[in-house]
């Protein structure tokens, strides 16, 4: 991992707490805990991420790459990168685990990417506000209770209908999909089979078995795989 990983002295999320831990530094600064409110359908602004100095990232070199803050998951950059590069992105997407390992930071990342002019350099204006969760038109679905409700998933299919404010992707990252209820599940396949354009959704789940069977056939999977005890120590 090239040193971009310098820039992030701790971060936390209360649904991938393992990851965000691997990337607190050895100098003894440790992952910072902020949970917020969980609405339906919000801007990533209120998501529970935590990176001092990542908000000030210019750059850590000719080679730095946002792709370099996801850890542990070779294959599943490769494959994302390679997609980016041919401007040629699914409109759905699965990205299933275990929890804490990355899922959603991956997404994140992933959908800044899909907007950097650049492929993901990390220092364009746009790769810094999507992820600090402050761009427009990168929107995270989370159940409200126990399941994600038909209405969660009307919400989404209304606001992907909608002009984009200025991105080049608008991506929607529906968090334990794996929750929705069969309901949700097939409204979200009408949107799936009949995507608006310039739109891409992004499903997280801990298996694609757990998710309502027809979505999963819809949508390109990703599987991510526990970080070992070698990876964490290299960083």
């Amino acid at each position: 991992m090239s040193n971009m990983a310098d820039d992030v002295s701790g971060l936390w999320d209360e649904r991938d707490e393992f990851f965000y831990d691997v990337l607190a530094l050895p100098d003894g600064h440790g992952a910072v805990a902020y949970t917020p409110p969980r609405p339906a359908l919000r801007d990533l602004e209120s998501l529970p991420l935590t990176v001092r100095g990542l908000l000030n990232f210019s750059g850590c070199g000719s080679d730095a790459s946002i792709w370099d803050l996801v850890v542990g998951h070779d294959e599943a950059v490769a494959v994302l990168r390679e997609v980016v590069a041919s401007e040629r992105v699914p409109h759905a997407w699965l990205f299933t685990g275990p929890p804490g390992i990355g899922k959603l930071h991956t997404a994140r990342v992933f959908a800044a990417a899909l907007n950097c002019p650049a492929g993901g350099d990390g220092t364009c204006d746009s790769c810094r506000r999507i992820l600090r969760g402050v761009h427009p038109d990168v929107h995270l679905i989370v159940p409200e209770g126990e399941n994600l409700l038909v209405e969660d998933v009307r919400a989404v299919r209304e606001e992907a209908s909608r002009s984009r404010h200025e991105a080049r992707t608008a991506v929607f990252v529906l968090d334990e999909a794996d929750r929705m209820t069969e309901a949700a599940a097939n409204a979200l396949l009408k949107v799936l089979e009949e995507p608006p354009p310039q739109v891409v959704f992004v499903l997280v789940a801990r298996s694609a078995d757990a998710v309502v069977e027809t979505v999963p056939s819809r949508a390109r999977a990703e599987r991510l795989h526990f970080l070992y005890t070698r990876q964490r120590s290299a960083l």
